[in-house]
């Protein structure tokens, strides 16, 4: 299965330390947005559970300086994101979602209950950012196939 075609709900979480500030940077600079993935293709291995299947990663898009929010999607290709992973990420500097093979595969089952893990599947997915400031335009990355 592409690994450009797998994504789920399962992002990395952040844990405060007692005493510590976290430096949130404003201003996202002017970035256009857009995905990356740690692999092209994706196998499902059942042997290697805890082991990472795939990372998604995305870049911050502009913001010019005000609060900005992450919004992914995921489906199969050519369905034009009509059903599928739709997840309200929100507010975050951490712009990641990473899957072990257990999570990529219960992802799969649950939002694509009908394709078969063994059958080859391409998918594609796409993150919009909308920004506090009415009069930033929201932005969509390119779609990811």
């Amino acid at each position: 299965m592409k690994a450009k075609t797998i994504i789920g709900m399962t992002l990395l979480a952040s844990v405060g330390l007692v005493g510590c500030e976290e430096e949130i940077v404003l201003d996202k600079g002017e970035s256009p947005l857009m995905i990356n993935l740690s692999a092209d293709s994706v196998r499902c291995d059942q042997r290697s559970d805890a082991q990472e299947a795939l990372q998604i990663t995305w870049t911050s898009g502009t913001n010019q300086g005000t609060a900005i929010s992450y919004f992914f999607e995921m489906d199969v290709k050519g369905n034009n994101f009509e059903s599928g992973i739709k997840y309200n990420i929100g507010k975050t500097d951490s712009r990641v979602i990473s899957f072990t093979n257990k999570e990529l595969t219960d992802t799969l089952l649950h939002y694509f209950p009908t394709i078969p893990l063994e059958q080859y599947t391409d998918f594609e997915m796409r993150v919009t950012a909308t920004v506090a400031d009415p009069t930033v335009p929201t932005q969509v990355s390119p779609v990811k196939e």
